[in-house]
């Protein structure tokens, strides 16, 4: 089956965007102190560096974001590197920070040129900084009052029903999620985003799906707004396999390339596994059905091991389940693919009515031009093709109030 649609004749809702914080985006706002305790910015040995819990942060080779990779920088890399570059290669050619990344204005008309009709915006940065302050989880919600407020600021939650901005929620201090969660909805956000982690509390690590977080799930069915679980810093070890300091090893290309493909293979799909398995598992979806949850950027090759891991539990603990756990994954959450995997697939597993197209633009590792993405839906029917390019996430966008 051809491709018959342009982006002109779909309206793309491209599901995974992001912009770029500018480097004080967050220290800013807070004082000197607090900045000790959370986030401060520093220049170390010449280079501009985030300082997160009073260490010096390596997870971003420059924070500043300036200059910047281009778009797909890595596409050829990702479609098996045909002229056989090391993958560091492909990230010399920079260039100046443009004004899209930082300006809802400017980032539109943009968005005009390629075709896209909305957008569903994640931070770059400020998924990975949960982490290097979980023992604290005090200064994580510091964190992300701070830099919600920022990101309410700069780009609002909705910019002229084109530009949807998710503000970040973490679990680490349940009354502190609650309050994110009223006062996103409040402020017009139809999303909130967090990284698929468990979470670290004054008590220690819990489940998300564990009860003591049942009034973060009930204030979110009771608002209606979308859970995004966005690929971030979950908190996961290499177990020595992989530098965990990924931005320390870009000097050197054979060893960046050989990390790169390390946390692929060891790391990539557990953090997102783990989480729905928490979902699925604490039944979260019987005790909150109007609960709606998108794994983004997380790829899908988890879900035939997670669907036949609980189809097995299930058969193993009789009476544990009042509802099917796969069928209940199927009704409560959707899927963005990355763009290498298998569409169709996909397809045959969830159903193209829980399926999202999102292009990670402008990321390195995303699509050059997220319009591309439409001759991946070749073999699809059009209504399917309309549904995975944005009627599903325009069908997430809308808030679904309990």
């Amino acid at each position: 089956m051809g491709v018959t649609s342009s982006p002109a004749a779909v309206r793309i809702f491209d599901a995974d965007n992001h912009y770029y914080e500018p480097f004080e985006a967050v220290a800013e706002r807070l004082d000197s102190e607090t900045r000790k305790r959370v986030i401060d910015c520093a220049i170390v040995d010449g280079k501009k560096r985030h300082v997160v819990a009073g260490k010096v942060d390596f997870q971003i080779v420059n924070p500043s974001f300036d200059p910047v990779a281009k778009p797909g920088a890595l596409w050829e890399w990702f479609r098996g590197n045909p002229r056989g570059l090391p993958a560091q290669a492909y990230l010399e050619d920079r260039e100046p920070i443009p004004a899209y990344y930082h300006h809802p204005d400017v980032r539109v008309t943009l968005m005009d040129e390629q075709g896209i009709d909305q957008v569903w915006l994640f931070p770059t940065s400020a998924v990975l900084y949960e982490e290097p302050l979980s023992h604290d989880p005090g200064a994580v919600a510091i964190f992300a009052k701070a830099f919600n407020e920022w990101l309410l600021e700069a780009w609002s939650f909705n910019y002229q029903n084109r530009i949807f901005s998710a503000p970040y929620v973490s679990l680490a201090v349940v009354e502190e999620a609650v309050k994110t969660v009223h006062w996103a909805a409040e402020n017009g956000a139809t999303t909130l985003v967090m990284p698929p982690r468990a979470a670290r509390t004054a008590d220690g690590f819990r489940r998300p799906a564990d009860s003591e977080f049942d009034p973060f799930w009930a204030a979110l069915s009771e608002t209606g707004l979308t859970l995004i679980i966005h690929a971030g810093n979950s908190g996961y070890s290499y177990n020595g396999y992989a530098d965990t300091r990924v931005a320390s090893s870009h000097g050197d290309q054979s060893r960046f390339a050989s990390d790169i493909q390390i946390w692929r293979a060891l790391q990539q799909d557990r953090p997102i596994f783990d989480m729905m398995v928490s979902f699925m598992y604490d039944r979260l979806f019987e005790r909150f059905p109007n609960v709606r949850v998108a794994s983004v950027e997380n790829g899908c090759k988890f879900l035939p091991d997670l669907f036949s891991k609980a189809q097995v539990m299930k058969n193993k603990l009789p009476g544990s389940f009042k509802e099917d756990p796969v069928e209940l994954f199927k009704r409560n959450v959707w899927v963005n693919p990355f763009w290498e995997d298998e569409l169709t697939q996909l397809v045959d597993l969830v159903g193209a009515d829980r399926v999202l197209f999102g292009s990670d633009w402008p990321h390195v590792e995303g699509l050059p031009n997220p319009a591309d993405y439409l001759v991946e839906t070749k073999d699809l029917d059009e209504a399917a093709r309309v549904a995975v390019m944005g009627g599903n996430a325009r069908n997430l966008n809308t808030p679904r109030p309990a």
